[in-house]
């Protein structure tokens, strides 16, 4: 059975960022984003968000406490000042990148790259709950919008209806996701080690 997207809610309440791209292993997604397959760590949650904390606020996270080894950190990257960690895997025919807190995989021009030959769609949420959404194909955007503002009917790609009608949007626009497109995080990312690669 599907762990589904809607648990991601609770158990990042001080925001998150999920991205999908279709038909492809989380070492081409990784490469996709300007990251280097070959200089990836296995992380846990708690240690990737470390690293991000360590990287803002040196003095006030002790990166031994989470069984991190620097030097192996240095030589791949993850340790310097604003680095992003994604964590990478696949469910179904989609692999995924999460990240904690930040939302690296909207920004700029990256999700208009990553979807050339593909389908990217990403979800964000911040500590405030403003969200967004967006549905690329093959560097084309067919949906980009505020769950908490829809218009009512179709949003480009996006069939929004029963978004724009829910008291919940953000609940309504992962519902949609999971059943239009069989989107999935497993749960147990938020505690068994990931691929992770670091970027910014």
């Amino acid at each position: 059975m599907s762990d589904g997207l809607l648990w991601l809610l609770e158990s990042f309440p001080e925001g998150f960022s999920v991205s999908f791209m279709e038909g492809v292993q989380p070492e081409v997604f990784i490469q996709t984003l300007g990251g280097e397959p070959e200089h990836t760590l296995a992380l846990t949650r708690d240690q990737a968000e470390a690293i991000e904390m360590h990287a803002r606020h040196p003095d006030a996270i002790d990166l031994d406490t989470y069984d991190l080894d620097e030097e192996e950190m240095m030589t791949n990257g993850f340790i310097r000042p604003g680095v992003e960690v994604l964590r990478f895997g696949k469910a179904g025919t989609w692999a995924f990148a999460i990240q904690s807190f930040g939302s690296y995989t909207t920004s700029n021009q990256l999700p208009l790259h990553a979807s050339l030959g593909r389908r990217f769609i990403s979800f964000s949420r911040t500590t405030n709950t403003a969200c967004w959404v967006q549905y690329i194909v093959d560097g084309t955007v067919a949906s980009s919008f505020d769950p908490l503002h829809p218009k009512e009917g179709t949003e480009d790609g996006f069939s929004v209806t029963d978004i724009a009608a829910s008291e919940h949007p953000d609940i309504a626009t992962l519902r949609y996701l999971e059943r239009q497109f069989s989107l999935e995080v497993p749960k147990s990312s938020d505690f068994r080690p990931l691929r992770a690669a670091a970027f910014g």
